[in-house]
């Protein structure tokens, strides 16, 4: 078939595609830039990059509406400013590293700019670390590293001021999926990092005033160890609790106000390694957890959960134990066990309203 071979392969239109959604345009190349300009905003570039090694993806652009669909047969990484429109478009940006290729970006300045970025490899990384991520400004985001590698990672960090659409995403089974954001962060799909009772992990960090929510209870987080942070802004709503499946989690709204609504699937022991949120009127530090009849909701060393009000509920197993007491500060608390027990102790000054106690200890 025919193949543009070259160390570097430079394309540009005036308002045509390069390549189709049905035939992308074949290359083997070890650096790479595209320009399709800006007459027309639906154009778009689909291109297979053959080379094994890494494909330097420098800077480049599609139609503000239009999509970029790259894949390289090794890794990729971005070299420049890559966009296909503004955060809050239309355009489509996917990247796809083959074999054990990563995902990685080179400097900075180097972004991923688009309504919509689609990051996906066959084993490799997406990202090096939470201190060396792929830098993105989107309001919708997948990741999927495959199942070959279990500890396969993504890390990234998203500048966009608008809420981040996290969509159904999958990390190695003992990965890392690390996320941190300008804005809020909306979990909009099934993310996964294993299993429960694994050694996966999930970070999810939204900056300034923004919430982390979940409009559909057919959307969760899914891994061992999940940390759920917020500079402000609630974690879940009344109506709409952050769901997970994890078996050790931390909660912290960061600022001084903000409430945290978590239910938990898990049925094993769940341990709430951190507890904070804010101490204004009405803030709300809301946790329940499915378990089964032999296990617990508890929590680790040191953890003490403070606030105007706490609700901590077990669908079928027992809050604390009676050797690990369930440590609270808080003037209004609610504690249900169903038909278990409840092993708490409340260090707050002043009278304790105690409300909808169901506990058989």
């Amino acid at each position: 078939s025919d193949v543009l071979i070259a160390g570097q392969v430079n394309l540009s239109t005036s308002g045509a595609n390069i390549g189709s959604s049905t035939t992308a345009l074949a290359i083997n190349a070890n650096t790479f830039s595209f320009n399709t300009g800006s007459l027309v905003p639906s154009t778009s570039v689909y291109v297979s990059d053959a080379y094994t090694g890494n494909l330097t993806l420098t800077n480049s652009s599609v139609g503000s509406s239009g999509t970029l669909s790259l894949s390289n047969a090794g890794g990729i990484l971005v070299g420049g400013l890559i966009t296909a429109g503004a955060d809050s478009g239309s355009g489509v940006i996917d990247l796809t590293a083959g074999g054990t290729g990563n995902i990685t970006t080179l400097a900075s300045g180097d972004v991923l700019t688009a309504g919509e970025v689609n990051l996906v490899t066959t084993g490799g990384n997406i990202g090096v670390s939470s201190l060396n991520t792929v830098l993105l400004d989107t309001n919708n985001l997948s990741v999927n590293t495959g199942s070959t590698v279990t500890t396969a990672s993504a890390y990234l960090t998203d500048s966009s001021a608008g809420n981040v659409n996290l969509n159904a995403s999958s990390v190695g089974s003992a990965g890392t999926l690390d996320l941190t954001t300008a804005n809020g962060i909306v979990v909009n799909g099934i993310v996964t990092a294993g299993f429960d009772n694994g050694s996966g992990v999930i970070n999810l960090t939204a900056g300034g005033t923004g919430a982390i929510t979940q409009p559909s209870l057919l959307n969760n987080l899914r891994a061992s160890n999940i940390s759920l942070v917020t500079a402000g802004g609630n974690i879940g709503s009344l109506s709409n609790d952050i769901t997970v499946d994890s078996n050790s989690i931390s909660i912290s709204t960061g600022g001084a106000t903000g409430s945290a609504y978590v239910f938990d699937n898990s049925p094993n022991n769940i341990t709430i390694n951190q507890a904070m949120v804010g101490l204004a009127s009405g803030d709300i530090f809301a946790f329940a957890g499915f378990n089964s009849s032999t296990t617990n909701i508890v929590e680790g060393i040191g953890v003490v959960i403070t606030a105007p009000q706490v609700v901590i509920a077990s669908v079928n197993g027992n809050i604390g134990t009676g050797t690990n007491l369930f440590n609270i500060n808080s003037n209004l608390v609610t504690l249900n066990a169903t038909s278990n027990n409840v092993y708490a102790n409340d260090s707050a000054s002043g009278a304790i309203v105690l409300t909808n106690f169901n506990g058989q200890g």
